[in-house]
């Protein structure tokens, strides 16, 4: 139902055929997006991992402390997801989950990881 297609063949239709296949924007809540791999989860009797590479480049976005406060608050009602945020700003990600006024302080827990040794390349 997302996609709406037409023809249109004009009055001289060996010179004019037009096909369209017009998409139509998804009209869901920020919040319904970010409950779909939970209800996805569970509909299903799964667990997910969502993994999300470069989690502090988010803070470079213009209304992140709005998108911030928003992902905490779903993510902490979610008890068959799991998300996995990692990014290789480490002063970025440290201001991310460990400032008090964060709302993802002690949000889960912190690992550093050592860079992988070149032989295991």
């Amino acid at each position: 139902n997302r996609f709406t297609p037409s023809i249109t063949i004009a009055s001289d239709p060996m010179n004019s055929v037009e096909v369209n296949l017009k998409v139509n924007p998804v009209k869901e809540s920020p919040e319904n997006i970010l409950q779909l791999p939970e209800r996805i989860a569970e509909a299903k009797g799964i667990k997910i991992i969502v993994c999300i590479d470069e989690f502090q480049q988010l803070a470079n976005l213009p209304k992140w402390k709005n998108l911030e406060a928003m992902l905490r608050a779903e993510w902490q009602l979610q008890h068959h997801t799991t998300y996995c945020l990692y990014g290789s700003k480490m002063h970025m990600m440290k201001d991310i989950f460990n400032k008090t006024n964060s709302p993802f302080f002690k949000f889960g827990q912190l690992m550093n990881l050592k860079r992988i040794a070149k032989e295991y390349w």
